[in-house]
């Protein structure tokens, strides 16, 4: 009895640990699939000659520069739990657009050169072949105070997490 009084709050405290480490996991999976489906969602919409007709893949927006910053808006904050919130925008350069409010959009040629934006939209800026990239960061919450000392960023009860998708402009 006495060993099992030692050993099972020990135990315990790290079943809690795998339970919110795998939930950290299922955002940081979930914030990359939303990721990866927004920059694929501006490769279709890429080019200032796009179809007008061209829909995102939830079927009911054209493509349009502001439909596709709600689109991103939209898919990073349905994430379970935590919140979105704004990538680091230092770094950046011309060919990136940092005015969304939870991403970064950026536009390179098939060799990683920069694309100039004229007028903040990538969209217009992206010709066929070259690369759209979107930056996003979701902060999860840890739940358990112990947890959040070994998992946190800077101490707090919640871990950023960041994903980078990068897709061909098809148009």
């Amino acid at each position: 009895m006495v060993e099992f009084a030692i050993v099972a709050p020990l135990g315990f405290l790290l079943l809690l640990g795998i339970v919110v480490a795998g939930l950290v996991e299922m955002d940081q999976i979930g914030l990359t699939n939303a990721t990866r489906d927004a920059a694929r969602a501006a490769a279709i919409c890429g080019s200032s000659s796009r179809d007008s007709s061209t829909k995102l893949p939830n079927g009911s927006t054209v493509c349009s520069y502001s439909a596709l910053k709600s689109y991103v808006s939209t898919r990073v904050s349905s994430l379970p739990s935590g919140s979105a919130s704004k990538p680091s925008t230092s770094g950046y350069g011309s060919n990136c657009d940092t005015t969304p409010t939870n991403a970064v959009i950026c536009v390179w040629t098939s060799t990683h050169g920069t694309v100039s934006i004229s007028g903040s939209n990538p969209l217009d800026a992206c010709a066929k072949g070259d690369e759209i990239e979107i930056v996003t960061q979701f902060n999860a919450q840890l739940y358990l105070p112990l947890v959040s000392n070994f998992l946190g960023t800077g101490g707090g009860s919640s871990r950023a997490l960041t994903a980078d998708a990068t897709a061909t402009c098809e148009q």
